[in-house]
């Protein structure tokens, strides 16, 4: 007997594509629920991208031992835009298509926070070739937004904020 080994993202991306026959293999070997847990619930910071991904959380940062402010938030760009990928599930925004909705978020400066920051709204907008913040952080929905922004701040901060107190 011989075993096959799969990464939890490679086995996901395999049951998304599969016969009915072979997705019952898969649900044998990972349970049913496995396939069945939503990406908010799986996806809490940057290891859990980096485990989506395949990826080692510093080894493969652009600048795995950063030395300045520029280089974080070059890391934090690369954070960023990651976890907006892994975030929104296979769902890509449709520039071309000017009939669909495009949900971002916007975050306003807070000082009531300790981090200064706080999502205020996703907002829907015809599709463009704006980015918010510097980063194209558009997301497949409200709740991944918010959910984005309640767990990847801290790498959003460094990203928006480089050099704001200096």
């Amino acid at each position: 007997m011989t075993t096959l080994k799969l990464e939890d993202s490679k086995a996901r991306d395999l049951y998304n594509k599969s016969t009915p026959e072979f997705k019952a293999i898969l649900e044998d070997s990972f349970g049913k629920d496995f396939f069945l847990q939503k990406i908010t619930d799986r996806i809490k910071g940057w290891d859990d991208v980096c485990k989506e991904k395949g990826m080692h959380p510093v080894a493969d940062l652009p600048f795995p031992a950063p030395k300045n402010d520029h280089q974080e938030a070059v890391n934090a760009f690369h954070i960023c835009t990651l976890a907006r990928e892994v975030l929104n599930d296979g769902w890509r925004s449709d520039f071309g298509n000017n009939v669909r909705y495009i949900l971002y978020p916007d975050v306003i400066k807070d000082n009531s926070r300790p981090s200064g920051f706080r999502l205020s709204f996703g907002a829907f907008t015809y599709p463009s070739a704006a980015t918010v913040a510097g980063a194209r952080l558009e997301f497949a929905s409200r709740e991944i937004a918010k959910h984005f922004f309640d767990c990847f701040l801290e790498h959003y901060e460094k990203l928006i904020l480089i050099n704001y107190n200096k």
